[in-house]
């Protein structure tokens, strides 16, 4: 899995693009297959 990102622009526009380290972790330790399946909800369509 590629990370992306943006930085912020300096002296123009903070990052304001906060989350929570713990989830980034379990997020990164998931198997594809089933990170997948959390953001699809199970749907099949």
């Amino acid at each position: 899995m590629k990370q992306v990102g943006r930085p912020a622009q300096k002296g123009i526009e903070p990052n304001d693009r906060n989350h929570d380290r713990t989830v980034a972790q379990k997020i990164k330790g998931m198997k594809p297959e089933v990170l997948d399946d959390l953001l699809r909800d199970g749907d099949d369509d």
